[in-house]
């Protein structure tokens, strides 16, 4: 999309779709924060995606209002010297608007800081064709070329305008917008007008909308936009807000990586991770290990790659020490980043497998025999293989952290806030399976506190279902340290 073209309602849709985010049931009247103005409707989902609500709303005007109003906002935010935006989430459980998001832009430069969730918030500069990523949980930033980043399409918009047109699309295709205009008390000294969107209840999925945008009538510039979609009462309804700012002076450090960290190179790291790796550890048919290491936590990984027709994989793994090892997980190069190209070895698919210990604080092994075996689509799957008769015995690369140094170069070092949840995850299906209550409730207060340096609100019903378990096989004391952990839990998450 370019210049003063109209947004094609389908694509709209589409885009906003993609954005909708769970955060819980809202029993609030709306407000814009500029002007305390409420609206009165149910209870609704609520999803948005910054600026380009502005040009959905033209959209949907009629065809002669909708190009002039869409062609003077167009050309507005196109000749901006620079744009500001903070978006905000409702908490219901708390009754607060909370920041998640920060963007500016200037002369082709972007900075976004994403603020959702401790530790892993980061902030993306965006510049020169290139982005470094700093993940606030990392001792280091990542350099990597634009067309490489998997941050999202946001990072592909060359101004302010495209970053509008490319993000703003939420709702469904089923059911048309009414719109409507009126006008509004001035707002710091500004006139001011508001632009609302509504929609009936979808026929197929029982959703309404509704949205506004405060705009200057002398700019044709945003000020404020709020959004929400949702159903009565809907568990999963939210409500998020925009504010704007435009032209106005910003600190061109904001531009600038942080010198408190080191920045790795991913393509150079990628090649001396290539080069670190020609040399192979074992083979067996089609597939090649290229480096057995243990964790400062007793973790095992096995990074391999494999030819296209190949369907082999590490299964289990035997220690010379006699601790058990169990398969728990299975990543690939810049796992859960959307990305066109990934990292391969001579053009062969790498994945990375970690193997945990069934007992934490179990000796660390010095060696290891891997077994392997042919699966249907290569993976792991406990059931349903062929054991291979080729068995690799290895010795293990100590490693000082939990995770290996290689995760740098494979773009998975944002991964690693979520490794321990995996871990306590895998020992709480193990222990349930075999019966053991007490080791179970016990696996998932671990499992708690581990989603308390990923996404904290997730470890809540982990809390609760091990409060449960100690009341029914009799451990009260237990009750009384795991009841506090969920109440401290709740209190934060009611701050944050």
């Amino acid at each position: 999309m370019r210049g003063s073209e109209l947004v094609n309602k389908r694509s709209v849709e589409d885009i906003l779709t993609d954005y909708r985010q769970t955060i819980g049931p809202v029993t609030r009247q709306f407000e814009l924060a500029s002007t305390r103005k409420s609206w009165k409707r149910p209870a609704y989902e609520f999803a948005f995606a910054s600026v380009l609500i502005v040009s959905m709303a033209f959209s949907l005007w009629p065809r002669n209002a909708a190009a002039r109003l869409f062609r003077a906002m167009s050309l507005a935010i196109k000749n901006a010297r620079s744009m500001e935006v903070v978006a905000e989430k409702y908490r219901p459980e708390g009754r607060y608007w909370r920041e998640y998001s920060h963007t500016f832009y200037r002369d082709g430069m972007w900075r976004f800081q994403t603020f959702e969730h401790s530790p892993i918030e980061a902030t993306y500069i965006v510049r020169d064709s290139n982005e470094i990523c700093d993940i606030t949980a990392c001792d280091h930033a990542t350099l990597q070329p634009l067309t490489d980043a998997g941050t999202g399409a946001t990072l592909q918009a060359k101004d302010a305008l495209e970053f509008a047109q490319q993000l703003m699309n939420v709702g469904e295709i089923d059911v048309d917008r009414s719109v409507s205009m009126r006008d509004h008390s001035p707002v710091d000294g500004h006139a001011t007008y508001v632009l609302a969107l509504d929609r009936p209840k979808s026929a197929s999925s029982g959703l309404v909308y509704h949205g506004e945008i405060l705009v200057d009538k002398v700019t044709n510039l945003p000020i404020e936009s709020y959004v929400g979609t949702g159903g009565l009462n809907s568990p999963d309804a939210n409500e998020e807000r925009w504010k704007f700012k435009f032209n106005e002076s910003l600190d061109p450090n904001l531009f600038e990586p942080s010198h408190a960290k080191r920045i790795v190179d991913l393509k150079h790291a990628e090649r001396d991770l290539t080069s670190a790796w020609e040399a192979p550890v074992f083979e067996v048919n089609g597939l090649t290990v290229h480096d057995a290491s243990v964790g400062s936590d007793g973790t095992i990984w096995i990074a391999y790659s494999k030819t296209s027709q190949s369907k082999c994989f590490p299964t289990s793994l035997d220690c010379k020490n006699g601790v058990r090892y169990v398969y728990a997980i299975d990543m690939e190069p810049s796992m859960l980043w959307m990305k066109n190209t990934r990292y391969t070895f001579h053009g062969q698919a790498v994945r990375v497998v970690g193997f945990i210990p069934v007992r934490p604080g179990d000796a660390i092994p010095k060696n290891v025999n891997i077994s392997f075996g042919d699966s249907v689509d290569g993976r792991y799957n406990d059931r349903n293989f062929a054991p291979m008769p080729e068995v690799a015995h290895l010795a293990l690369r100590l490693e000082p952290k939990p995770t290996p140094d290689y995760f740098v170069a494979l773009d998975l070092d944002h991964f690693a806030p979520q490794i321990p949840k995996n871990i306590w995850s895998t020992r709480a299906t193990i222990d349930e399976k075999a019966g053991d209550l007490l080791s179970e409730a016990r696996d998932l207060e671990e499992l708690a506190e581990a989603f308390s340096h990923f996404i904290p609100r997730l470890g809540e019903k982990d809390l609760q279902h091990a409060i449960d378990i100690y009341l029914k096989v009799g451990k009260s004391s237990d009750v009384v340290r795991a009841t506090k952990s969920l109440k401290r839990l709740d209190k934060a998450l009611n701050r944050h």
